[in-house]
């Protein structure tokens, strides 16, 4: 396997005459030079745009592949010819070392596209990144048009460049500026660099504000675990947290601050989450009571036929699909039962924790979390019971999480409302969940769509007729 100092500078072969491939190659390392090796008083910070070029074009461990075949035009061969680029340098370059940081890079140089080309590489990259994320690696796309922003200046298009090129490395430690914002990004950085965060080798005030507030946005305490996750479905209704004694449950609490921590800090320090506590036979019996308050209002069978509707003008590539052989018809019904259910305990929750929205935002497999959002949807009808039946429905995307898993606060509250067994068809793992939007992306893919639907290439133009 190469190492970083072994890998010289290259132009891939074999597509277009030497003379051609020298002139672009310049126009790329002068790009390289004069821009991207050079401080800009656009970026809010000192320092070249990019302080890894310098160390790494000095060092010779920046390598170069020209792929004059591809105009970006076809999406499938600009992700395929993508995909193969970063698994191959996944493949030969060895990955850093406790640092977390190598010089070594590999720009795909594509200048045989042009606006269309660009856009297509705008539309493919979130995908593309979710692959490079998955093997550890990092991509950033650059062309003449690139509207992405710099992280310290969003008025600032950091990412023109003279020619379409893609730039895949490992990931470092500082690509929490990149990685903050999806749980799943998020969770493959801490993989790799838990450790260097916790042992303070991060000094850069906004690094370590990123990720103390992404830990406290994704649902986890400040030792990385899932803070839904502190109560286990082994720790039964009126069994003390932490303890094998038979004494009263833990204290149920009503007023509006005695619920919460101290307000985290941004300034680099430890945050922490939400540590609402409730006795699980006191959430349990309070969502059976709105739940029969529901079911037995007047706006119910409105609020029932309306959401069995919902999925005719609205659906997720992600949600329902995950469930096997799903089928509208036959599994619609028994999701809003479903759906409902959690609705009455989140309910239940916001109210004896005295309006604690995150306390309130439960785990929630994704089927299920579909439904919701189709009853939601009927916001009058929704509205009109809030107001009849005196609760809230609480519901804020900013605070989901979906990392939902057997035995979590949730499961204990539905136990404690005498529902029964939950249906498994529907109440999947995430890790479950995971495996099965992995084989749907697969039949996503081969009929054109990226990945969990955010994209297709169908153009819906007429068929050619026949001559």
């Amino acid at each position: 396997m190469k190492t970083p100092d072994s890998i010289a500078a290259a132009v891939f072969p074999g597509e277009a005459p030497p003379a051609r491939r020298d002139a672009d190659l310049a126009v790329v390392k002068r790009w390289l030079r004069d821009y991207v090796s050079e401080p800009s008083p656009q970026l809010g910070r000192s320092g070249p745009v990019c302080p890894f070029v310098p160390p790494a074009l000095s060092q010779d461990t920046v390598r170069f592949h020209l792929r004059y075949a591809v105009d970006g035009r076809n999406p499938r061969q600009l992700t395929a010819v993508l995909v193969e680029e970063m698994t191959a340098f996944r493949d030969t370059v060895d990955p850093p070392g406790r640092s977390g940081r190598s010089l070594a890079s590999l720009l795909v140089v594509l200048p045989n596209t042009g606006p269309t080309g660009w856009a297509t590489l705008d539309r493919v990259y979130e995908s593309l990144k979710d692959t490079a994320v998955d093997q550890g690696l990092m991509i950033g796309q650059f062309h003449p048009s690139c509207d992405e922003r710099g992280a310290r200046n969003a008025a600032f298009p950091v990412s023109r460049a003279p020619i379409a090129l893609v730039a895949i490395r490992h990931m470092a430690p500082h690509d929490i500026l990149f990685l903050h914002d999806r749980p799943d990004w998020f969770a493959a950085y801490r993989r790799r660099f838990a450790e260097v965060v916790d042992a303070g080798r991060i000094r850069d005030p906004l690094l370590r504000e990123l990720y103390q507030s992404a830990l406290h946005r994704h649902g986890l305490d400040t030792t990385g675990r899932p803070a839904h996750r502190r109560r286990r479905a082994a720790e039964t209704p009126g069994r003390a947290i932490g303890g094998g004694s038979e004494r009263s449950a833990p204290m149920t609490f009503r007023g509006t601050g005695s619920a919460r921590t101290a307000s985290p800090s941004m300034e680099g320090t430890s945050m922490s989450t939400t540590t609402t506590t409730l006795d699980p036979s006191e959430v349990g019996r309070r969502a059976a009571e709105i739940l029969n308050g529901i079911q037995a209002h007047p706006g119910y069978e409105r609020l029932t036929s309306s959401s069995m509707k919902y999925s005719t003008c609205w659906a997720t590539f992600t949600g329902y699909p995950v469930v096997a052989e799903w089928s509208l018809d036959r599994d619609a019904g028994p999701l809003l039962t479903e759906a409902l259910r959690v609705l009455a305990l989140k309910a239940a929750v916001f109210e004896l924790s005295g309006g604690d929205e995150e306390a309130a935002e439960l785990l929630v497999p994704s089927p299920v979390d579909e439904m919701i959002h189709a009853v939601l949807a009927q916001f009058t009808v929704m509205t009109r019971m809030q107001i009849d039946l005196g609760v809230t429905f609480p519901h804020a995307t900013e605070l989901e999480r979906f990392d939902y898993d057997r035995g979590c606060d949730t499961d204990v509250y539905y136990a404690a409302a005498g529902w029964g067994e939950q249906p498994l068809r529907y109440w999947l793992g995430s890790d479950e969940v995971s495996r099965r939007l992995a084989i749907l992306n697969g039949r996503y893919g081969a009929a054109g769509f990226g990945r969990d639907g955010r994209s297709h290439d169908l153009d819906f133009a007429e068929p050619a007729s026949a001559a």
